[in-house]
């Protein structure tokens, strides 16, 4: 993917305007159509997404640049609603517009990293992304942690409003009943060494295994 990394300028900068002819240079140069850019702005908060995607959206906006804005909800307009939602959790803003029109829906998957550390007693798994509508009402993301870059990570295919939240009941210990998403699968087994990982990724959305109700777990 191609990078763009503001986060080590000595100001703070939560937005950022791309010239349209960029996108179409790299969608040029690209091997094919699966060519990612990725933005980081300051305290290295992020966005990737496909350059062909982003493209033909832009085309329909009639832009001639992309403005790319990732707001702390301190600093954003939101909602009443919004602002009960979200409290004193984190929560971030995210836009684009060209042509002064906003794009939400990027027509592809869209992939969002902020900054976050564990507390103590926090485990990656109790982590979860909420996208926030107007109204208040909430919708998880497929959500993960890095624990090398100490980030926690998102997909989505739309921008809005995201809250950062823990729920401890994700972190609980399965005991294999048949609630757990590997019953889904006919090869996979609850009492297998590889049982809290597989469990994992379905919970979160990163597998989904492969054809014919099995997940080729060896």
């Amino acid at each position: 993917s191609v990078t763009i990394d503001l986060s080590g300028m000595n100001t703070e900068i939560s937005e950022v305007a791309i010239p349209a002819d960029m996108f179409d240079k790299i969608a040029d140069a690209a091997v094919d159509s699966t060519q990612n850019m990725e933005i980081v702005l300051s305290e290295g908060l992020a966005i990737e997404f496909n350059v062909a995607a982003l493209g033909e959206q832009m085309k329909l906006a009639g832009g001639k640049d992309l403005t790319v804005s990732i707001i702390p909800s301190e600093d954003a307009v939101l909602t009443s609603k919004q602002q009960e939602t979200v409290g004193q959790n984190i929560a971030y803003d995210i836009n684009m517009t060209s042509g002064g029109k906003h794009i939400s829906d990027m027509g592809g998957q869209i992939t969002v990293s902020a900054p976050y550390e564990l507390k103590n007693g926090e485990k990656a798994g109790g982590l979860v992304v909420y996208y926030v509508d107007e109204n208040g009402n909430r919708e998880r993301c497929v959500t993960y942690y890095d624990a090398e870059t100490k980030s926690v990570k998102w997909n989505t295919n739309h921008l809005s409003l995201y809250m950062l939240d823990y729920d401890e009941n994700r972190t609980e210990a399965c005991d294999g009943s048949t609630t757990c998403p590997v019953h889904a699968f006919t090869d996979a087994k609850t009492d297998a060494w590889y049982h809290n990982g597989v469990h994992y990724c379905l919970a979160n959305g990163l597998m989904d295994g492969i054809p014919g109700n099995l997940f080729d777990p060896n």
